[in-house]
């Protein structure tokens, strides 16, 4: 990706990730300005080292899937020790930050708990435009972050939904810890499942 497609991505999560929980999260729809506004605070990441943003684009797309762009995912390299930004997050309006943080929580603690110290690639924010899914933008995406991390001999590591899961697997990714979020303590009815999952690096030998 380059900076420029920062905003379809964003606006590609947005549709990519409703769902129950979403309807939770959210107090109401995003507004375009809102969404605007995460696009430009992103964009302060794609310039730091360790850091990589994929996209996959349809040839044949039309502007009503946000252009060409059908799915978009990032990756950053644990290695790398990035500047933090003093500003706090823009958190848009329609947002209600404590059910955010209600699954967001456990799942960070997850990851520094089963990762501790070692070096790691983390796969993160896969959207796929909903008129693109089971077509092979996904897997197109996983592709990238898995051979980055075999090209440095890393472990890969994210958390995927249930949904999601399948695709990870075919790809090597195991699941090491379940994250488990009651929407009903929230208003919402039924519970979400996360799964930590981690795939060791392989040699071009094993792929073939």
């Amino acid at each position: 990706m380059q900076p420029s497609d920062f905003l379809s991505w964003m606006r590609i999560r947005s549709i990519a990730y409703l769902g129950p929980t979403n309807s939770i999260v959210h107090k109401r729809p995003l507004s375009d300005e809102s969404i605007t506004q995460v696009a430009e605070e992103r964009k302060k990441e794609f310039a730091k080292s360790g850091t990589w943003h994929w996209k996959v684009v349809d040839q044949n797309e039309d502007e009503s899937a946000d252009g060409d762009i059908v799915a978009c995912n990032n990756g950053k390299d644990n290695r790398e020790i990035l500047e933090l930004d003093p500003t706090p997050p823009f958190v848009p309006p329609e947002i209600n930050s404590e059910v955010l943080s209600a699954p967001l929580t456990p799942l960070q603690q997850a990851n520094e708990e089963i990762m501790a110290d070692r070096p790691y690639i983390m796969l993160n924010t896969l959207s796929t435009h909903p008129k693109h899914v089971r077509r092979g933008a996904g897997g197109m995406l996983v592709c990238c972050g898995v051979e980055m991390a075999d090209q440095l001999g890393l472990e890969a590591y994210l958390d995927s939904t249930i949904t999601a899961r399948p695709l990870y697997a075919r790809f090597g990714f195991e699941v090491v810890r379940e994250v488990w979020f009651d929407r009903g303590l929230w208003g919402g009815a039924g519970v979400d499942c996360h799964a930590c999952m981690l795939r060791k690096p392989r040699k071009r030998a094993e792929l073939e």
